[in-house]
């Protein structure tokens, strides 16, 4: 089964920026977003609360607000889902501020093995977030991308000393899965 990503903040503030940097935690669970937006209400006990959907602010993720008497100080939790799909069971990535927002994001968590290049039998299998060659990609049991909006002074950046943290948030979007496969087999041995 799918799972979800939910990165789950305590403010009012649902511009990018503010709502990932607010106090907050997110949970990995196997379950669609309504369920689990419904027994989190039921857990918390929240008065209230509306499904939004919100490209405009959080490009294309779902954002669950929930407004409850006893968060006078905070005016409602924010809940955004940031992922669906195969649990990443290794990332292949050289970029550690990509790492830090997926982290941030709850897309992966500590636990989750890294490397900067990947091998066949790392690969084998398993759910891969990260870019791979494509008969690396076909032994993967899915690859997940981060597609990257990137201006022209972005790709220049990442030549000389490579984007920021505060960059890397801004241009990060939702991952995307694929299942790559091989359709003849050219005997050739990797």
């Amino acid at each position: 089964m799918p799972y979800i990503n939910a990165v789950i903040r305590y403010t009012s503030l649902l511009e990018p920026d503010g709502f990932f940097a607010a106090e907050g935690r997110t949970v990995a669970v196997e379950t669609d977003a309504e369920s689990w937006a419904e027994s989190f209400r039921k857990e918390k006990d929240f008065a209230h609360w509306r499904i939004e959907s919100s490209a405009r602010l959080l490009r294309n993720a779902t954002v669950f607000c929930f407004t409850s008497r006893t968060l006078r100080a905070r005016s409602a939790v924010a809940v955004v889902v940031t992922h669906r799909g195969p649990r990443p069971e290794i990332v292949v990535s050289k970029n550690l501020n990509l790492i830090t927002v997926l982290r941030e994001r709850g897309i992966i968590d500590d636990s989750t093995p890294i490397t900067r290049r990947a091998t066949a039998a790392e690969v084998k299998g398993r759910h891969v977030l990260g870019l791979l060659p494509l008969y690396l990609a076909s032994m993967a049991a899915s690859l997940t991308e981060i597609p990257m909006r990137l201006s022209n002074e972005d790709y220049l950046a990442m030549q000389r000393t490579g984007l920021s943290l505060e960059r890397t948030r801004a241009v990060v979007s939702n991952p995307v899965t694929y299942k790559v496969e091989q359709l003849a087999d050219d005997g050739v041995d990797r």
